[in-house]
């Protein structure tokens, strides 16, 4: 291959995953990026810490009421325990991705002896080989119990957890 072909080589970049080194995300671009080099591209992976470095759209430096705020805040938290049971368990390097959203509906609970109006938090995790098709990943009862009560009692305003048990097709991994 002569310096000229070389840079007429497809040049592929992924940009994702979290600030999390070794994310989900990360890993399933990393293996598209692999698949791209086998295919004789050129390649780059942006990821982890490297993306606060990049011009990118972030929710925090733009003008947020404080209910936004309050929003974000209570999904952050929610994934954050859905990442520490799947780790503690043992299950991370199984699962493709995982992740909460919070659902656009309000549910009406019980909290103690006072009846609650909150959200439900919905928990997302799946398995895969390459991405394009992905099944729910199976975790034990006592995992998704354990990231269940802990949601609905560590994280405020949330009073339900259910769990998506849809493959891709033809569903998407991603809920939007």
């Amino acid at each position: 291959m002569t310096a000229f072909d070389q840079h007429r080589r497809p040049f592929v970049v992924g940009i994702g995953g979290t600030t999390r080194a070794a994310s989900s995300t990360e890993r399933a671009l990393s293996f598209a990026l692999r698949g791209a080099q086998a295919a004789g591209a050129r390649t780059r992976l942006f990821d982890g810490p490297f993306l606060h470095t990049l011009p990118h759209y972030a929710p925090e430096h733009k003008t947020l009421t404080d209910a936004q705020r309050e929003l974000i805040d209570t999904v952050r938290e929610a994934d954050a325990i859905v990442e520490q049971e799947i780790r503690q368990s043992g299950l991370y390097a199984e699962t493709w991705q995982a992740f909460a959203v919070l659902l656009p509906i309000r549910t009406v609970g019980v909290m103690g002896d006072q009846r609650t109006y909150e959200h439900v938090a919905a928990i997302r995790a799946v398995t895969s080989l390459d991405g394009m098709t992905a099944d729910w990943a199976k975790l034990p009862h006592e995992v998704l119990g354990k990231i269940s009560n802990r949601i609905i009692n560590e994280v405020r305003g949330v009073n339900r957890v259910v769990y998506d048990i849809s493959s891709k097709p033809p569903s998407t991994i991603e809920w939007e």
